[in-house]
């Protein structure tokens, strides 16, 4: 008796089955689930280290991946052999929405997931599929793309799953440049002064910006002083100038600091006289010496402001 109710019950749900009956299943939309497939994942490398604060600030290239699943092209179809929807359907709900009004609410994204599975789904979506973009049929793979810093479109990840926004934000880049098809490579960049870009690694990541700081005009000094803070305290003593290594060290400074006088661009050279009455400077001992101590080659030559104009 009881395998005959059995029976009987089984008969009962197939015919409901034939007869189309619906069943419903419930989802969640990703979007706002940072477990899922879709969740964001931010990690950093290890560049080369670079100065912190003023000069001494450590620029660090941030890399963030959206996570999604990217299938082979051409498999987004809901039958790849028929390319027809599924005859049966099961009712599904997307944060409380049918599929269609979620795929309108939540974006055109959630085709990738459901498209294939589900009779509604796959019937709204197949009008938004685009054929002639192969495994970016539905646009972006994930909805956080839509907002998106361009710099992330570097990562090959996010150009996949992205493939719709990568390929705008490269299009309304500032620069052509190859390499630096979507601007900085770190949003860090903003932070940098043009001493900074001096350096290859720096230059690099910050293709665009870099560019922006270089002064085309002084192609000897394109960023301007390296260490500004050290440059700052030429002008007590400018006649530091004269080692080559601090005239490229401080290029724009010393290029202020240059005087009309021949031979003697930057005064003075940094001398002390030893006398009786104790170490003098240029300047203090031809005051108290006389200026026919400029008679003296050795003299006039270290001495040369001093000297100037003294016959």
């Amino acid at each position: 008796m009881l395998s005959t109710n059995l029976l009987c019950l089984f008969l009962l749900l197939l015919s409901g089955r034939l007869n189309g009956a619906v069943l419903t299943a419930t989802t969640n939309s990703d979007e706002n689930d940072e477990s899922d497939t879709h969740a964001i994942k931010k990690r950093q490398a290890q560049p080369n280290q670079m100065p912190a604060s003023v000069d001494r600030e450590r620029l660090t290239k941030h890399h963030v991946r959206i996570r999604a699943r990217v299938e082979p092209q051409n498999s987004y179809w809901p039958n790849r052999h028929t390319q027809a929807c599924p005859q049966d359907d099961i009712r599904i709900l997307i944060n409380g929405l049918d599929c269609p009004d979620a795929v309108d609410t939540h974006g055109h994204y959630l085709c990738y997931k459901y498209a294939h599975r589900f009779r509604s789904c796959c019937e709204k979506c197949i009008q938004l599929r685009d054929p002639r973009k192969p495994g970016c049929e539905y646009g972006d793979h994930s909805h956080q793309c839509k907002n998106m810093d361009a710099y992330l479109c570097y990562e090959r990840q996010n150009r996949e799953i992205c493939c719709e926004t990568c390929p705008r934000l490269q299009q309304f880049s500032r620069t052509t440049e190859h390499g630096c098809e979507y601007g900085d490579m770190t949003p860090q960049c903003k932070l940098i002064n043009p001493a900074m870009c001096y350096r290859q690694d720096i230059q690099r990541l910050c293709c665009h910006t870099c560019p922006i700081l270089r002064n085309q005009q002084y192609p000897e000094c394109p960023y301007g002083d390296h260490d500004g803070f050290l440059c700052a305290t030429l002008r007590l003593d400018p006649s530091r100038c004269y080692r080559v290594q601090t005239r490229q060290m401080c290029c724009n400074a010393c290029s202020r600091l240059q005087l009309s006088i021949p031979d003697c661009v930057y005064g003075d050279h940094r001398v002390a006289f030893n006398t009786p009455l104790g170490a003098f400077g240029c300047e203090q001992y031809i005051r108290i010496y006389g200026q026919t101590e400029c008679k003296n080659p050795t003299i006039k030559s270290r001495c040369c402001a001093s000297c100037y104009n003294i016959i």
